[in-house]
């Protein structure tokens, strides 16, 4: 990060979740349980893949502890939180997160928003100043102060005019907004790890 800052590099931190939170090979208790059908997953066991579990308290104390070191090592003050291609409907499936949804009267809706607002308040009482980020369209806006990140798409996939109602739509109702532009021609992890340097 100090390497990068000496050049004038400015490096944001991403924490993504709920959707890209694939922490099952070293972290499977925070995910949703996979022990019951679920439509659009077939018979599971063991977890949902990039689902956590919000009715888990042990998975609050984890972002409580990623995002104070996140705060230690990255200076730069704005950190994001991702909120984008989030699949919650394990939620519907999981008995122990029906249990925990039914007990707050909330809906999936409800459900998100929550899991989005303790993400910014955990990111609020961990990192102190840092301004929060959240891709657009995310599953809820938590603050009016997140800055949302309007994706563009991949150049490939040729020209697309759809990020502009994203953007027009958060305006509209007075959001900060940034674009996000591929740069790249092709995403990051198509290319040959013999190519890529650190």
């Amino acid at each position: 990060v100090s390497y990068a800052l000496s050049r004038g590099i400015r490096v944001i931190p991403e924490i993504d979740s709920p959707g890209h939170f694939d922490t099952g090979h070293c972290y499977p208790e925070l995910l949703t349980k996979a022990d019951y059908p679920c439509p659009g997953a077939g018979p599971g066991t063991g977890y949902f893949r990039s689902t956590p579990d919000p009715s888990n308290p042990a998975l609050w104390a984890f972002f409580k502890g990623v995002f104070g070191e996140v705060a230690t090592l990255f200076p730069d003050p704005y950190v994001s939180l991702g909120g984008d291609e989030a699949w919650l409907t394990p939620w519907t499936c999981s008995p122990p997160v029906k249990q925990w949804m039914a007990a707050k009267n909330f809906t999936l809706d409800a459900a998100a928003h929550y899991y989005e607002q303790q993400l910014f308040s955990i990111v609020s009482g961990e990192t102190g100043a840092k301004q929060t980020m959240m891709w657009a369209p995310g599953e809820a806006v938590v603050s009016n102060s997140t800055i949302h990140i309007v994706w563009t798409g991949w150049p490939q996939n040729g020209p697309s005019d759809g990020w502009k109602n994203d953007f027009a739509s958060l305006t509209a109702k007075g959001q900060p907004v940034v674009r996000a532009v591929a740069l790249l021609p092709l995403p990051f992890n198509s290319f040959p790890h013999s190519t890529v340097q650190a």
